[in-house]
């Protein structure tokens, strides 16, 4: 059997007990910091290795439980594969609770794990009342028929049959290294300085695969850093594969230059964006109305951004809706098609919702229902609609920039191409330059009609000079673009 690469979240409120059955699962501390130890609360994320089996290759992400720290919780859990939600014996369901059930129905994790600790502080029928507290608050979410186990971290008691279920539920799970192909891309979430090695950070790989000396990129600064050693939880490792958790030493840089929320790539399939468009879920119950152009904080892979949030056929919102919509953000992210986030509103501070991005490379576009229809014509889009409705946008365009817009992978861009060219809906100029044969036709047209009056009025000249032509096609097309459909053009004897 393939090796297969997972990664799992803890959730639940403060002092529940997740860092001390992190350590009963793995026999790992993840408190690192000092003030952590002093005050007896997770502020940072903490990582351990869960020995499972040989196939099986686990990493737990224990997160902050506290309200202020519910930046780290989201950055910590965006990327995992399930979840271990974790509700104390002795208190049940309390408000961090909820609101981490929210924030991880949001980010679509699909699969978990419901895990009552402290079980030795209550009795039989205490627990029983707990049970009965957490299915009330888990109906209609994907922890509904969610496993429960019980277990008491520092007896022991349950810690060995919480790992079989651990493994049932992750055996039936794809593992990311097989299901996530494309290239590499790893949102960093911490970042540190070795002495005598240099800057070190920390990540879930999301996709693709990087090497030992493989040279990436950091987005959105865009500079170049070379991967001198990388580790797999402590263990040297000369390559790294999705799913798993990889510290990159990186030459050529200093800790000061990178930061949390930065991604780092191997290609230049992705790239920075200041306008996502979005696919918004609200909370079930909003306190106060989201207003148009309302200030909110984005929370995306490990970045958190604020931005303004741009409403194309609403004022405000003002109950649980899904809405098609935009944000125009304050600084650039890096994030692709297909991707989730969480919503937050600043002031006062709460959870809005989440969902799913759209088109991680948005327009500024305006108010109305014909807006509205662009963007669920993009969210419901087959890949062959996704690319025809890039060409149609940007009118000429190479693979390269198709699988940047498109966010697919370069294999099914070129595989639907083909089918489109076929289809006679785009033409192909030069090699791995396209174009639809709508907007060809329209451009062919503008081109004769205005020879044919240009003729008219100057009937005793040669013809209109070719610059000028390229120049009358420079609000339909780039000046390169419009040079090679007149070369197309002369070639057709048109």
């Amino acid at each position: 059997m393939k090796d297969r690469f997972y990664t799992i979240g803890m959730a639940g409120h403060i002092d529940h007990g997740k860092t001390a059955l992190t350590k009963a699962l793995t026999n790992i501390e993840t408190d690192r910091l000092k003030e952590e130890k002093e005050r007896n609360i997770s502020s940072e994320l903490g990582y351990a290795p869960l020995k499972i089996n040989a196939e099986l290759e686990v990493s737990i992400i224990d997160v902050p439980g506290h309200e202020r720290f519910i930046r780290q919780m989201i950055a910590g859990v965006a990327g995992i594969d399930m979840v271990l939600l974790i509700v104390a014996a002795d208190e049940g369901i309390m408000p961090q609770t909820k609101e981490h059930i929210e924030v991880l129905s949001f980010l679509r994790i699909k699969r978990g794990l419901i895990v009552i600790t402290k079980i030795d502080r209550v009795d039989e029928e205490f627990i029983e009342l707990v049970k009965e507290d957490i299915k009330i608050h888990v109906e209609g979410t994907f922890l509904e028929q969610a496993p429960l186990a019980l277990v008491d971290s520092i007896s022991g008691k349950g810690i060995d049959e919480l790992i079989h279920e651990i493994q049932i539920v992750l055996e039936d799970i794809p593992g990311r290294s097989c299901s996530y192909q494309g290239p590499f891309r790893l949102p960093i979430d911490q970042v540190f300085t070795v002495h005598g090695q240099g800057t070190v950070v920390r990540g879930t790989a999301y996709e693709g695969t990087v090497r030992e000396g493989d040279i990436l990129e950091i987005l959105p600064q865009g500079d170049k850093v070379r991967v001198r050693q990388m580790q797999v939880h402590h263990q040297a490792k000369k390559e790294a594969q999705a799913g798993q958790r990889v510290a990159l030493n990186l030459g050529g840089l200093s800790k000061d230059m990178i930061h949390r929320g930065d991604v780092l790539v191997s290609s230049n399939q992705f790239s920075s964006t200041n306008i996502i468009d979005i696919s918004l879920q609200t909370v079930n119950v909003l306190k106060l109305p989201i207003k148009q152009r309302s200030l909110v904080k984005v929370h995306i892979g490990t970045a958190q951004v604020v931005g303004t949030i741009v409403f194309f056929d609403r004022n405000q919102l003002e109950e649980k809706e899904e809405v098609l919509c935009q944000v125009r953000l304050n600084e650039p992210i890096v994030t692709k098609r297909g991707d989730h986030y969480i919503l937050r509103r600043p002031t006062p501070s709460e959870i809005i919702g989440g969902g799913t991005v759209i088109d991680p490379y948005g327009k500024r576009f305006r108010f109305g229902e014909e807006t509205v229809r662009l963007l669920a014509r993009k969210k419901e889009g087959t890949p062959s609609e996704r690319i025809s409705d890039a060409l149609k946008e940007h009118k000429f365009m190479s693979i390269k920039q198709l699988v940047e817009q498109t966010s697919l992978i370069e294999e099914v861009v070129i595989e639907n191409i083909q089918v489109l060219l076929k289809q006679g809906d785009v033409i192909q100029f030069i090699e791995g330059q396209y174009m639809t044969s709508e907007i060809y036709n329209e451009i062919t047209g503008i081109v004769q009609l205005d020879l044919q009056e240009y003729h008219l009025k100057f009937p005793m000249r040669i013809g209109k000079k070719k610059a000028e032509i390229i120049q009358s096609l420079k609000s339909y097309v780039p000046q390169k673009s419009a040079e090679v459909i007149i070369d197309q053009l002369i070639k057709e004897k048109k």
